[in-house]
């Protein structure tokens, strides 16, 4: 009982609060229900300049001395006016607009929403030392084909009135660097218990966000449906057909594709959207579709994206590598093998070098043009950009290849062209997903069972036993073929 009177106490407390509020807030003063709706325009998207929503509905309850966090991504309202527009039979499209809940739905939002089981994930979170709350983990590459994937989600600044809900995401594979992204929701008010601020998202997706409390979430129900059938119908109003909806099932495909390290040519990308078209044409549900995807489609770009390369094969340690680079200055490595940020696991004997925008970027051993990929000119830490790197793989005479990424657009070369050692590839660039201009070069192999992974290789110079590249040491430049030896 006095328990229950002090969160009483406490709730009131935060409907009462005004932006200039001198009471701290406090994690008792969260628990419940909360209907979360954030307005946002997205600059990776097709539509920059479009006005999007999205709306959760977010629950807090004690474990213990601990704090659990659920979100529910597909909230449900009696009346889905504004939310959503239907093209026909248990079909409903989502309405990229701003909407704002009308009477009706604010009237449900208080009474308690229904939210659908899909999706929903719960955290549970420590206190910190700065009397924040922290859920814990980081990511650790995997293998090659597979993924790592870690969330951590926050709560911080409760203490000054001005809460920070944030979730981060790690996504890490023997394939790629560790990608981190972030979803943050700053408090810069709170008027009448609805708290209102800024809303981002991976520095793409920005905006304002309001959160109000709800009423008791349940579970879907009702309309004489069962829960599978509603499922359904809520997963499918996600979609819409024409453009929309093949951009929508695009994105859904190559996202899948690059958390596995895989990445197409924008018309094989194009053929394989139709392919998912033409299965929801069919009446396959969106999740059914993207079981297809993760289990058939993704699995055979995985199968097929080096089929160029032998399995088995076993790298020549005698070879010595020329300087992926003719830069006119030296150039350093901020990043060599066993590199803290990405470069271990599979990766581990990767080497990134720093350089502007246009230095050359050549062959470094002799071999065959395997695969180009090129037209992309866009780069920077957002998700949207991770397949979207401009690369250039050479296969070598023992089966290895190399791989060039970051590129900028306009390769020289074409598959099944043959080049030499210090033959123009391209330019060194700042496309895909990069924190800065830089040339990400390595020497992969395949094992037998088609498990991709680097191998140590080393330079020319300083003698037969050449050399190996270290971190934060520049290369290259005026006088080095001299120099070096």
């Amino acid at each position: 009982m006095v328990r229950g009177l002090a969160r009483l106490l406490l709730l009131w407390g935060l409907v009462c609060s005004t932006p200039d509020g001198a009471r701290a807030l406090t994690a008792e003063d969260l628990m419940g229900s909360w209907h979360v709706l954030a307005h946002y325009k997205d600059s990776a998207s097709d539509h920059p300049d479009r006005e999007r929503w999205v709306d959760r509905v977010w629950k807090f309850e004690w474990e213990g001395d601990r704090l659990s966090w659920t979100d529910y991504p597909i909230v449900v309202f009696q009346d889905e006016t504004g939310r959503f527009e239907r093209l026909g039979t248990n079909r409903q499209s989502r309405i990229l607009h701003f909407w704002e809940p009308s009477p009706a739905q604010l009237a449900d939002i208080r009474d308690g929403l229904e939210v659908n089981k899909r999706g929903a994930k719960t955290k549970t979170l420590k206190p910190g030392g700065d009397g924040g709350w922290s859920s814990g983990g980081r990511a650790r590459p995997g293998a090659m084909n597979f993924i790592s994937y870690v969330e951590i989600w926050s709560i911080r600044d409760l203490a000054v009135d001005r809460p920070v809900f944030e979730r981060s995401d790690s996504l890490s594979s023997g394939m790629t660097e560790t990608l981190d992204g972030v979803t943050r929701y700053t408090t810069e008010s709170i008027t009448d218990g609805v708290l209102r601020g800024h809303y981002e998202r991976d520095g793409s997706q920005v905006g304002t966000f309001r959160m109000m409390r709800s009423g008791a979430t349940d579970w879907v129900k009702g309309s004489g449906k069962s829960q599978s059938q509603r499922f359904q119908e809520m997963a499918t109003s996600q979609y819409a057909q024409g453009p929309a909806f093949q951009d929508q099932l695009k994105a859904t495909f190559e996202t899948s594709l690059s958390e596995n390290g895989i990445t197409l040519r924008p018309d094989d990308l194009d053929r394989l959207t139709q392919r998912l078209v033409a299965l929801y044409g069919e009446g396959k549900s969106p999740k059914e579709i993207q079981k297809i995807i993760e289990k058939d489609l993704v699995a055979a770009a995985v199968a097929s994206h080096y089929a160029f390369a032998p399995k088995g094969a076993h790298h020549d340690d005698t070879v010595r590598y020329g300087l992926p680079f003719d830069s006119p200055a030296a150039r350093p490595v901020s990043q060599g093998q066993d590199g803290s940020f990405s470069h271990h696991g599979p990766q581990r004997y990767a080497f990134d070098f720093r350089m502007p925008v246009g230095d050359p970027v050549v062959a470094a051993r002799p071999g065959k043009v395997a695969f180009v990929l090129d037209g992309y000119d866009r780069g920077g830490p957002i998700k949207s950009l991770m397949a979207k790197a401009n690369t250039v793989i050479v296969l070598h005479d023992d089966g290895s290849f190399a791989i060039y990424g970051h590129l900028s657009p306009g390769a020289a070369v074409k598959e099944g062209d043959r080049v030499a050692v210090g033959d123009r590839l391209g330019r060194s660039g700042n496309t895909g997903y990069t924190t800065e201009p830089h040339l990400h070069f390595a020497v992969w192999v395949l094992d037998e069972d088609g498990t991709a992974h680097t191998v140590p290789i080393r330079f020319s110079g300083k003698g037969p036993e050449g050399f190996v590249p270290v971190q934060g040491a520049y290369y290259g430049g005026p006088g080095w073929n001299a120099a070096r030896e």
